[in-house]
């Protein structure tokens, strides 16, 4: 089956997996985070500003006062999600960012049914299952993974108006993707690849992240009571959770080290590779789930890796060459057919 064809398999996989999970899976709680962004949307869809609205969610529903500008999301995916109705935002999620991540990263792969496991990943992080039966589906760290695998598309197709600006549109969702877009840069220019994009990219990030940064110091409140963030690590823990992502212990140890094994086993370096040392600030910090956005790639390449190995281990034979007959003359001695007069 052609490239194309299987990432489209791919999706379509994806999709009915998807409806199948979330029927099977029903919603029970609500983590506070997911509250905190659709019930940001309905009062934005009311008229409210973003960071109003992101401050009067977390005060009066949960008795939260924000702080300081990182308890503040960022207002660019917000702005956009709030021009659809809120029954929409689950379609969306399922297209936007499972399927769409999916039928990315499957085209941009050589082993395209490697990313089918991506699926299940983004769905389980959006919807736990089992007694912590939780939705999570509107974290935003998800919903820059879409950017972030149209990022590794362009780059893996060498599309740098792609890859650079999809990194900067993931950047805006959840600025801890700004690695991306520096090493990116940096990556284009050791490799003599087109670099003015990535540059473009990076300044467009930096203007963006300035003016969240401006306008949340000037919404935050001086006595903010939201969850420490620095000195809250606590190793190796936390660097494990990071690493889990609301997976089981071992599955995330034993994923990690897999997918670092297929990246060293191919020398494969992208703008998102730096990515992958996300759960050293669980030194600093408790946040598991900012592994989320690497992690769909983590799953990609252990896939990649079991297919690499499946290859290795059962190479398909050369194919035969076909001999070919010339019609209506016959073969010279020496194998070459007489010329023949244009006359």
């Amino acid at each position: 089956m052609s490239r194309p064809n299987a990432s489209w398999l791919v999706g379509g996989v994806s999709a009915a997996g998807a409806i199948t999970y979330l029927s099977v899976v029903p919603r029970q709680y609500v983590h506070v985070d997911h509250h905190g962004a659709t019930e940001t949307l309905r009062r934005m869809r009311a008229g409210q500003g973003f960071y109003d609205a992101l401050r009067d969610t977390y005060w009066f529903d949960s008795g939260i006062r924000l702080g300081g500008p990182r308890s503040f999301r960022t207002p660019f995916l917000f702005e956009v999600l709030a021009l659809f109705p809120a029954q929409w935002l689950l379609p969306l999620f399922v297209l936007v960012v499972v399927v769409g991540t999916c039928v990315l990263l499957a085209d941009a792969s050589a082993h395209p049914y490697a990313a089918l496991p991506v699926a299940l990943f983004l769905l389980v992080a959006g919807r736990w299952f089992g007694a912590g039966r939780m939705e999570t589906w509107m974290f935003v760290e998800l919903w820059a993974v879409p950017p972030l695998a149209l990022s590794y598309w362009g780059w893996s197709k060498r599309r740098p108006w792609v890859g650079g600006p999809a990194a900067a549109a993931a950047t805006l969702v959840r600025e801890l993707a700004l690695p991306v877009v520096c090493f990116g840069l940096v990556l284009a220019r050791v490799r003599g690849r087109n670099w003015r994009p990535w540059a473009v990219a990076l300044i467009v990030a930096v203007l963006g992240l300035t003016l969240h940064l401006v306008l949340a110091l000037q919404a935050g409140s001086p006595n903010g009571t939201e969850a420490p963030l620095l000195g809250s690590g606590d190793p190796p823990r936390t660097v494990v959770d990071v690493m889990s992502c609301g997976l089981p212990l071992g599955y995330g140890l034993v994923l990690w080290s897999l997918a670092i094994i297929h990246l060293v086993r191919r020398r494969l370096v992208t703008p998102v590779t730096p990515l992958i040392a996300l759960p050293l600030l669980g030194l600093f910090v408790d946040r598991g789930y900012w592994g989320n956005l690497i992690a769909p790639f983590i799953v990609l390449w252990v896939g990649e890796l079991v297919g690499d190995v499946w290859a290795e281990r059962h190479p398909k034979p050369p194919p035969e060459p076909r001999a070919t007959a010339v019609v209506g003359a016959e073969l010279s001695p020496a194998g070459r057919a007489p010329a023949r007069s244009g006359r």
